[in-house]
């Protein structure tokens, strides 16, 4: 780093005496004296050696303004320095000043300085002014980038919107001077060939006393950015301003490509499948794009297709017949070194014509005139589509699976038809999967228990398939799923008070839905008329899932958790005279009792003493819903839980969908719908069965808890209560529905 040497020149004098006219007047005046002295201790970088100022002070101009501006007394200072100034009573400035403050050269510095000061009667005011660089000083250094790549270069500078400027050579070792200001550039380079490139960076704020240092130089093509950085440096005033030129005027290599999907410049695809993922051409230009011409032969475009045509610099309709195409770019003419050419789209839009030839250039010409260009296949293959047979299995109430051998990987391009006669329908289609050359389709809305003929239609007709049929399942519901129809059995106790065995269902032999009720009732066949032994029948024996008319509409199912005294109770049991007492009562069916959770589930049979848990096959069913859906409400107790799930079996026996289950805890007083959707872990298998249940405790067996019922004080002719009981939760259902 080098310095300019300090160096203080300072020059002063002028005493200024009070004076008085002889008739010893006051004049309201007094004298002056001025002090001036220049400084310039700049460090600054940069700088040649042994360069150094050398300013005679004698040689400032000195100017005093009055209050209102108005310069009354102009002087060369040396010729007054060492003179008494008179000067009136008020107010002034100084301004003291070398040079012209709007002068460029290498020679014009301009140093300026002022004080303001006041003159009181008859006395002496001394005034004492610094001056400085009033303008900013300039040097140049060129990079060795610039002085290796380039048989000539220079730099014009100059203050924006200004006249005069320095011209610095590539020779040039001064510093220049220029006003303060927006400081402008013109960079102006030669290669060896003679080609002659001007950069013009943006304008830098330059302010007085300023010594600001340009290092010039370029940066490798390939990193091309264009940086223009602020450093301040030793001391206050001293700055470099560093200027990097664009690699566009260093750029020494033609553009280059790269083919990204291609192999070889090369790539094959099925007709209107084309091609799967990216598929351009990336572009680099050192020197910046100028022109990408496409040049193209193929049978199959338009006729008003261009053989060769600029991308950048176009008729805007042929452009857009090209783009309508599926070709994409993204160019800047002359902005960018960098560009990409897609070509994707297009390739699901050719089709096989003729000998399908189909090829593209690409050419570019940099800015300057570098030309390079690459040349693209593009080879199409005959699209081959075939339909399968259709395995029962994929025959679903309201949808199908349909699959299709075929070598076009494009799903998007298939229609899957139903045809009747010679006419197609379109059905809704989804692409499901592709395992080698099989791509899988479902297709849906179609109608339970109906045959069905389909084809495979490709890219609108491009190429259809032979037809296959398949008859789709009837959307089956479960019998007695409305709960309306209900049968009992009647048992008559003592006083010739009756109890209920009920079937949800025709009769006992004619039902779907299976329940606790023949355990629980199991014995009060043997009650009789007379005698105390069955005078509780209520407490001993009853059902726990009855039909109720509190439903959506008609009947629904009430399934109850309770419990019941294992043993018939009499007088004996309760204490004399207490046999309706409810404390005696209950006390009594505590001491060997069984609390039963109400269940309702599809089944021919109900839960027996020897088979205390459901059939899990449950009943008969050959379609495959999507859903269940039902109404209920719920009544827990004490923290109980009532649950319900669905499950599906194929004819072996194996499971091959289920649901989740639903409970709750929670009270629901008015119907609410609630739908379970079936989640299928085998597609292969039709079913053979269904097993549905609604359990009003969350304890699938019949070993509930004593805390989880109360003591219901009912009366002689109530039912369902059907006298006193142990009650604990109540589900109530209503309007079971299989969804397809």
């Amino acid at each position: 780093m080098k310095f300019f040497k300090a160096s203080v020149l300072i020059v002063l004098m002028a005493a200024l005496c009070a004076s008085c006219g002889k008739d010893a007047y006051d004049f309201g005046g007094g004298s002056a004296k001025f002090a001036l002295s220049a400084d310039y201790t700049t460090s600054a970088v940069g700088t040649k050696s042994g360069e150094e100022l050398s300013l005679d002070v004698n040689d400032f101009t000195l100017e005093v303004f009055n209050s209102s501006g108005v310069k009354f007394k102009k002087w060369k200072y040396g010729d007054i320095k060492d003179e008494k100034v008179r000067m009136n009573k008020g107010n002034f400035t100084a301004h003291a000043f070398y040079g012209d403050s709007l002068a460029v050269g290498f020679d014009a510095i301009y140093f300026a300085g002022k004080s303001t000061f006041a003159v009181d009667g008859q006395s002496t005011t001394a005034v004492s002014m610094v001056c400085r660089m009033a303008n900013v000083k300039v040097a140049v250094e060129w990079g060795d980038n610039v002085k290796a790549d380039y048989s000539d270069w220079s730099v014009k500078i100059y203050r924006e919107g200004k006249s005069g400027s320095l011209s610095f050579g590539k020779d040039e070792t001064r510093s220049g001077y220029i006003p303060a200001g927006d400081i402008k550039m013109d960079i102006t380079l030669v290669d060896g060939n003679g080609n002659t490139r001007v950069y013009s960076p943006k304008a830098i704020a330059c302010a007085a006393n300023d010594f600001i240092t340009f290092k010039i130089d370029t940066k490798e093509a390939a990193k091309e950015e264009v940086t223009i950085s602020f450093q301040l440096v030793t001391g206050t005033d001293d700055k470099i301003e560093t200027v990097v030129i664009p690699a566009t005027l260093v750029a020494k290599d033609a553009p280059s490509f790269e083919a990204v999907g291609f192999t070889n410049n090369t790539v094959s695809f099925v007709e209107a499948s084309g091609v799967e993922g990216d598929l351009y051409v990336g572009i680099t230009a050192p020197a910046f794009i100028e022109k990408c011409v496409l040049v193209s032969q193929s049978e199959f475009l338009p006729s008003n297709w261009p053989q060769e045509i600029d991308l950048l610099d176009s008729n805007e309709e042929l452009l857009s017949t090209i783009r309508a195409y599926g070709i994409k770019w993204s160019l800047s003419k002359g902005e960018s070194r960098y560009g990409i050419v897609r070509f994707a789209e297009l390739t699901k839009r050719l089709r096989m014509v003729g000998e399908n030839v189909n090829k593209f250039t690409l050419r570019v010409t940099d800015v300057k005139g570098k030309v390079s260009e690459i040349e693209l296949t593009l080879n199409l293959v005959g699209a081959t589509v075939a339909i399968n047979a259709i395995p029962d299995y994929d025959m679903w109430a309201t949808k199908a699976y349909i699959e299709v051998t075929t070598n076009a990987t494009d799903a998007s391009q298939f229609v899957i038809e139903a045809m009747d006669g010679t006419s197609a329908v379109a059905l809704n289609t989804e692409f499901v999967s592709r395992t080698s050359d099989v791509s899988r389709f479902m297709v849906t809305g179609l109608v339970p228990a109906t045959a069905y003929s389909f084809r495979a239609n490709y890219s609108n007709g491009l190429k259809y398939t032979e037809q296959t049929a398949g008859t789709t399942e009837a959307a089956q519901q479960l019998v007695n799923g409305d709960m309306e129809s209900w049968s009992n059995t009647k048992y008559n106790t003592y006083g010739l008070k009756s109890l209920y065995l009920y079937y949800p269902g025709n009769s006992a032999s004619d039902k779907a839905w299976g329940t606790k009720n023949t355990l629980t009732m199991d014995g009060v066949e043997d009650g009789t008329s007379s005698g105390t032994t069955n005078q509780v029948t209520a407490y001993r024996w009853n059902s726990c899932t009855i039909p109720t008319t509190d439903a959506v509409s008609g009947n629904a199912a009430e399934i109850r958790t309770m419990a019941m005294s294992r043993v018939g109770l009499g007088g004996t049991d309760v204490g004399s005279g207490l046999f309706w007492a409810e404390k005696a009562v209950a006390e009594a069916v505590q001491k060997d009792y069984r609390v039963y959770a109400g269940t309702l589930y599809t089944g021919k049979t109900d839960v027996t003493a020897s088979a205390e848990t459901p059939d899990k096959l449950g009943i008969s069913h050959q379609s495959r819903p999507a859903s269940l859906t039902f109404s209920y409400k719920y009544a827990p107790y004490n923290g109980d839980n009532c649950k319900v799930y669905a499950k599906l079996y194929n004819a072996a026996g194996e499971e091959i969908a289920s649901t989740d289950e639903f409970t709750t805890a929670a009270t629901v007083s008015g119907y609410t719908e609630y739908t379970l959707n079936f989640k299928y872990s085998r597609m292969d298998s039709k079913a053979a069965s269904v097993f549905v249940i609604f359990q009003s405790g969350v304890n699938e067996g019949i070993n509930e808890k004593w805390e989880y019922v109360t003591h219901i004080d009912g009366s002689y002719d109530a039912n369902p209560w059907s006298l006193d009981s142990f009650v604990g939760s109540v589900l109530k259902v209503d309007n079971v529905i299989l969804n397809y």
